[in-house]
């Protein structure tokens, strides 16, 4: 072989592995970080009182800013016209604090959230019209947002179109909505993707994906939406699940639709779904609970919220173990019983590294411990139910002062819980004693024998009745 035709190998050779190289990192682009390393993703809430903060003083969240890949800002705060319910957080305020620049410079990528092309109440015979004015102006909103951040040192990476079926409407409209709202999905789909096919032309670069709020919009719906979307040349990059808690019995509604193990089947099936159309998936990372209730004025607070994200982390982890983005997204404004009370947003922002505040940057770190914590040997294995009695998950879990474990009896019965470390070691007894038929429920401080504070980590805990042995782990937050 002449030097020539061996350097000509050697070219062509390099050429097929840079080829194969950026083929694979686009791929990844399209996941996130896939695999071990999903994308994470923060969006303070569009009112955060401490927003402006994570830029002018960076400091108070270095740690969970490294973990940081995406930040997502609402419309709101970047276009030009006024928001009512940003608090400081808007445009001008953000460009004063270099929010834009600073992110490239801390090389996390930018998402906007953007409100779906939606048809304003007019009479049917103009909804053909109607529909087309709301593209457009879906489309100018879109683009005065990105013009703004991306003259003001930034880059857009990433859209996200909020909920484009919007089947709360009928909660919220005595008749069901605007006149020319389209209620089907296959329809919505052909109308929103009039709009995903604009921005795209536009910015080609930019990867395009959807809020989609479910149960309101059941399993079988949501991919019908999908592939109507995919037939007309609009493939999404990825989907983000907006569970809604009130429509979830284990939170305690009149209006719930599904159970929790429902839930966590439903987001099994999505995620086959979603990986076998190579879309990423992922749900909203949220406290559950903020919304299927009224509360007291101050009886909801950040750590109501951290405890409440923290319980519904542990559910999309027994559900989907590793999503692939980790989505920690909060806009919590609890509903209070007395009506003539302004309600506060929830969480603060910072800091990071102080466990008696209970901040969402916080919860990035202690999130991200629980979604990226391994499979724990035999005591994740499938065990045979044993009948006669039943233990349940701790809650709130993970927990950092005390956590509650129920368990319950057919037949009077000796019962011991115990508390071990991953090692196995015996850190405690709870419970060691006779009981009668019926459910019970008995704390933990996450205190040994000796009543020493035990270090932050994975403990597993187990309940034994009559020789049979049932073991559930927990995981304690310092």
């Amino acid at each position: 072989m002449t030097k020539y035709r061996i350097a000509l190998e050697r070219y062509r050779w390099r050429t097929i592995f840079i080829f194969l190289i950026l083929n694979t990192l686009l791929g990844f682009r399209i996941h996130g970080q896939s695999g071990n390393n999903p994308q994470v993703w923060f969006t303070p809430n569009v009112g955060s009182v401490d927003m402006l903060d994570l830029f002018s003083d960076p400091t108070q969240w270095d740690s969970a800013r490294a973990k940081v890949d995406v930040f997502k800002f609402n419309a709101d705060h970047v276009n030009s016209w006024l928001c009512n319910w940003c608090d400081t957080n808007t445009l001008s305020s953000l460009v004063n604090v270099q929010a834009f620049s600073k992110l490239k410079q801390w090389n996390i990528d930018i998402a906007i959230e953007i409100a779906p092309p939606l048809p304003q109440g007019v009479y049917p015979t103009q909804c053909s019209l109607e529909h087309q004015l709301a593209v457009q102006r879906a489309y100018n909103w879109t683009v005065d947002a990105i013009t703004n951040v991306e003259s003001n040192g930034g880059v857009v990476d990433y859209l996200i179109i909020d909920e484009p079926i919007r089947r709360w409407y009928s909660k919220f409209f005595s008749t069901g909505g605007p006149a020319c709202q389209i209620d089907n999905v296959t329809d919505i789909a052909a109308f929103v993707s009039t709009y995903v096919g604009a921005l795209q032309t536009t910015y080609p670069s930019i990867e395009i994906g959807q809020f989609i709020l479910y149960p309101e919009v059941d399993v079988d719906e949501i991919k019908s939406y999908v592939l109507t979307m995919e037939n007309l040349g609009t493939p999404l990059s990825f989907i983000h699940l907006d569970v809604h808690g009130a429509r979830i019995h284990e939170y305690g509604t009149a209006g719930g639709i599904k159970s929790l193990s429902q839930v966590r089947s439903d987001l099994r099936d999505l995620e086959s779904f979603f990986n076998s159309r190579n879309i990423a998936f992922a749900p909203v990372l949220i406290d559950l609970g903020w919304n299927t209730q009224y509360w007291l004025y101050g009886d909801y607070d950040n750590q109501t919220y951290y405890d409440g994200t923290i319980f519904w982390i542990n559910q999309v982890k027994q559900a989907i173990s590793n999503p692939d983005h980790y989505l920690f997204q909060s806009w919590v404004s609890p509903y209070y019983l007395n009506t003539s009370l302004l309600s506060k947003t929830f969480p603060i922002n910072l800091p990071d590294n102080d466990t008696t505040i209970y901040s969402h940057t916080r919860l990035i770190l202690d999130g991200c411990n629980i979604l990226n914590s391994p499979i724990m040997g035999f005591f994740n294995k499938q065990q045979n139910l044993p009948e006669g009695f039943a233990l349940q998950q701790n809650y709130p879990n993970p927990f950092t002062h005390e956590t509650t474990i129920t368990f319950s009896v057919v037949n009077p019965s000796e019962v011991q819980i115990k508390i071990y470390n991953t090692l196995g070691l015996h850190v405690l007894t709870l419970v060691d004693e006779q009981k009668s038929t019926g459910e019970y429920q008995v704390s933990w401080n996450g205190r040994n024998e000796q009543g020493l504070i035990l270090p932050g980590g994975v403990y597993v805990y187990s309940i034994s009745v009559d020789g049979q042995v049932l073991r559930k782990r927990l995981v304690i937050l310092r």
